[in-house]
């Protein structure tokens, strides 16, 4: 009786051995009297299998940086594919659906994805196997996306009532700009388009 493990490489297995045991007496009864011909004990052999304990093999990065309006993985990989895992923010679990995408594949890969980032998606964010203490957790810093010029805007030279276009490339098309003229941002009106 007792708790067996096996280990390899920091992974244990585990199971408990129980043995239990009664008497079996046969009985024979004959006119008023007992007589007891043979007293059996028999043992049962129980053997439990205990939980599985699983670690994490690569844990989280210890901070993310995620961008408004974007998609923001996480990922981290557990030692087993069975492992059971549920994903925090800030100790609430979250739920695949139409804010998340949580998978973990057969090798232990497990990956948070929040589809469409934004500032309340910032702060700690944990991944946790079920059934177990061990964690892993991360910060995760959301801002704005950094948007560049691809194409820069150009000087031009037209002389009184031609007409003028004007124009500049983002790397996103999601970005919203500001037009100015000598420092004053510009107002929309039948002149400009």
């Amino acid at each position: 009786m007792g708790r067996y493990t096996c280990e390899i490489s920091g992974i244990k297995t585990e199971a408990f051995l129980t043995v239990e045991g009664y008497t079996q007496q046969i009985l024979i009864i004959s006119l008023g009297t007992v007589d007891i011909i043979q007293s059996l004990t028999c043992s049962f052999l129980k053997i439990t299998e205990a939980d599985p304990v699983y670690t994490f093999l690569r844990p989280l990065n210890k901070k993310y940086e995620g961008y408004n309006n974007r998609e923001v993985e996480l990922e981290c990989t557990v030692s087993s594919g069975r492992a059971m895992v549920t994903w925090y923010k800030d100790d609430k679990p979250l739920k695949d659906g139409d804010e998340y995408d949580i998978s973990k594949d057969a090798t232990g890969n497990c990956r948070l994805i929040i589809k469409k980032g934004n500032p309340k998606h910032a702060g700690k964010i944990s991944c946790r196997i079920d059934k177990q203490k061990d964690e892993t957790v991360t910060q995760l810093n959301m801002s704005d996306w950094p948007y560049r010029f691809t194409r820069q805007l150009l000087g031009v030279h037209s002389t009184e009532k031609d007409y003028v276009c004007m124009e500049c490339e983002l790397d996103e098309e999601d970005g919203e700009v500001q037009w100015f003229k000598d420092g004053e941002p510009l107002k929309g009106d039948k002149r400009l388009d």
